[in-house]
């Protein structure tokens, strides 16, 4: 059975080899780290989440272990908020932006920098955001709608991150189209997780019809998306009706 945890990190408290180790993350660079924390035979999840909740800074995104309150190994990847970065690529099919990092109360000048140098026509690349708050979504709408009177713009490769907002506010997007998307697969077995990338294009429907689990790289199991994909796709109804 997958376990999925949305506990957030600045710093705590995590169980490594049986002893107490603090965690104390600079908000400067985006750190991807498996931490194999062994449980004590009857400790509960909640009193876990006590010890390891503080700000939010990081998330725990899910585990593999199956049996959590009798010692079992609890596999948790840790996904650390960073500053919000952007890099320009020139291409042959047009001019391409790609973000990186946090969208949050701190990016308002960063995205300002972006509309300074976007072109009438660009390709957004939002596969290396790994963290969005409610005051980084105000500032990413604001962008938006700022950029939308004098350009053409296409998501490409966008994040579980966002795809989660996306489902939840249609407006990150506003009316501009999402070209593909990843989904984050996980291995019920061995926990393995691994991102899938999926063609926007072929819409809700097609996507569903089309979805199949996929074999697992590290054991014999099988891995399929971690959030059920009707709900995954849902933002794809939107778009359509737009």
């Amino acid at each position: 059975m997958l376990l999925k945890f949305p506990v957030f990190i600045v710093s705590g408290f995590c169980r490594e080899r049986k002893k107490v180790v603090t965690i104390k993350m600079k908000l400067i660079f985006s750190i991807k780290a498996s931490v194999v924390v062994p449980l004590r035979g009857g400790r509960s999840y909640a009193s876990f989440v006590k010890e390891m909740d503080s700000a939010r800074v990081g998330r725990i995104f899910s585990t593999g272990a199956k049996e959590i309150h009798s010692g079992g190994r609890l596999d948790l990847r840790i996904n650390v908020r960073s500053n919000l970065e952007f890099e320009t690529d020139e291409t042959s099919s047009g001019q391409f932006i790609i973000f990186k990092g946090s969208i949050n109360e701190n990016s308002a000048p960063k995205l300002e920098e972006v509309s300074s140098v976007a072109q009438s026509k660009v390709f957004f690349n939002l596969q290396e955001v790994n963290f969005i708050n409610s005051v980084g979504i105000k500032n990413w709408i604001t962008f938006l709608s700022d950029l939308k009177p004098n350009r053409t713009i296409e998501f490409v490769k966008v994040s579980p991150i966002i795809i989660r907002q996306l489902n939840m506010i249609p407006e990150i997007a506003l009316d501009f189209n999402v070209t593909d998307f990843f989904g984050e697969f996980v291995c019920d077995e061995c926990g393995l997780q691994k991102q899938v990338l999926f063609d926007a294009t072929l819409g809700y429907e097609e996507l569903l019809n089309r979805y199949e689990e996929i074999p697992c790289e590290n054991c014999e199991g099988s891995m399929e998306l971690d959030e059920s994909p009707d709900e995954y796709f849902s933002f794809l109804i939107e778009e359509a009706e737009e």
